[in-house]
């Protein structure tokens, strides 16, 4: 287990931070690793991983795969468990997998905290790894039946 560079909030199409800095392609030190998933990623295309996990908005998973010459995928929306509410206020974090709860109990305070407010996720999580094969079993282990959902 460990932590790979992400851009911060995890929002870009590289992967920069003022932390680590910014990683770089491992097939061509001059280009990007592609983001936000950049670090995993690179990881993966170093043989340092055989698997790493992200989520993906606008291309997260997908962007940096193609850049490093390695597999992901975004699965539909709901094929996997987005129950990642860390901070135990009853609502999603960041509030980017939806707001409704669906039991119009205490929905004002639900909205509060939440940054969009849409029907429906705009990220999703989802697999990476270094052969459609390990892709298609990574992603048979993370999606299935969350009593939670």
């Amino acid at each position: 287990i460990g932590k790979t560079n992400a851009p911060e909030f995890g929002l870009g199409s590289h992967t920069f931070n003022d932390m680590f800095g910014y990683t770089a392609n491992p097939y061509d030190t001059s280009k990007s690793a592609g983001g936000s998933s950049g670090g995993a990623a690179v990881a993966l295309a170093s043989n340092m991983l055989c698997l790493a996990d992200g989520s993906d908005m606008m291309g997260s998973l997908r962007n940096p795969a193609g850049w490093n010459g390695i597999y992901s995928i975004r699965p539909t929306a709901g094929l996997i468990s987005e129950d990642n509410d860390d901070d135990d206020d009853g609502g999603p974090n960041l509030g980017l997998s939806g707001c409704d709860d669906g039991d119009d109990v205490n929905d004002s305070e639900e909205q509060e905290g939440n940054l969009l407010e849409l029907p429906y996720p705009i990220s999703t999580p989802g697999p990476m790894a270094r052969t459609p094969l390990d892709v298609a079993a990574f992603l048979q282990t993370m999606a299935g039946y969350d009593s939670d959902d």
